[in-house]
């Protein structure tokens, strides 16, 4: 008769013949004890899957928390024996080891993979909220959760550039002194300069500038209606434009 045998776990991987032998317990009184077993023609081979990616990059230089990114991957099997379907997960880590690194919630799914087949693909990720500012590596582990049995577990790899995730923060460094005496509706010139220095690209923005009868910021100053607009600025880069503008025709008179 036919039977489906199932191959120990802890079976060394290698080449096997496999060998019938009838009465193996002895627990028949042959006449020649011998002559009970028969091995195959063939051999079996036993052997694993094993998933690795080839490639991992991203285009994005910086990040800010809570902000995506795309992720492009390649799984292969380089094993001998087919991978049955997984799924492949994201890491941001500092030190490049995934042991230190923070997951990230999107997955990519990978089909069947027969000997040598690969499957490619993009997935956009999201970076904590909560993550710590830092210069990260981009990890794609084949794999991810570790279902598979494989021949070898070196399942992830870093993309070739890192990704540097923290805030911008745009300061004002320099404004040109107002003039000593003007009367209102009437026009000076004025000119600042704004640096960004925090550790990533600062988008588009707006300076706009108030008349404050006691030099900080609070809810009873008044606008002036002129406003400058600021470029996207990286880290580190400052813009420094100037203009005339307008004193509100409807501001009191002070000293």
């Amino acid at each position: 008769g036919t039977t489906t045998l199932l191959v120990p776990t802890t079976t060394p991987l290698g080449s096997y013949r496999l060998i019938a032998c009838s009465d193996d317990l002895k627990v028949v009184v042959e006449v020649d004890e011998s002559n009970n077993c028969l091995t195959s023609t063939g051999t079996l081979i036993v052997t694993l899957t094993d998933l690795v990616e080839t490639s991992v990059s991203t285009t994005a230089v910086t990040a800010l928390p809570g902000t995506t990114f795309s992720v492009a991957d390649s799984v292969v099997n380089q094993g001998n024996a087919p991978a049955p379907a997984s799924v492949t997960q994201y890491y941001l880590s500092l030190d490049g080891q995934r042991s230190s690194g923070v997951l990230l919630g999107a997955t990519r799914s990978v089909p069947i993979l027969q000997p040598g087949a690969i499957s490619t693909g993009t997935k956009t990720v999201t970076v904590p909220t909560t993550i710590a500012a830092g210069t990260y590596y981009v990890l794609a582990c084949a794999d991810g959760p570790g279902t598979i049995v494989e021949a070898d577990e070196n399942n992830c790899l870093a993309a070739g550039t890192t990704l540097r995730v923290g805030w911008p923060d745009l300061v004002v460094t320099s404004l040109s002194a107002p003039p000593a005496i003007i009367a209102p509706g009437k026009t000076f010139s004025v000119s600042h300069t704004v640096l960004n220095q925090g550790s990533v690209t600062a988008i588009a923005s707006t300076t706009r500038l108030y008349l404050s009868v006691d030099g900080g910021r609070s809810a009873d100053d008044i606008l002036v209606t002129y406003t400058f607009s600021v470029p996207s600025l990286g880290a580190g880069a400052t813009y420094t434009t100037g203009a005339s503008v307008k004193v509100p025709a409807t501001t009191p008179a002070g000293i």
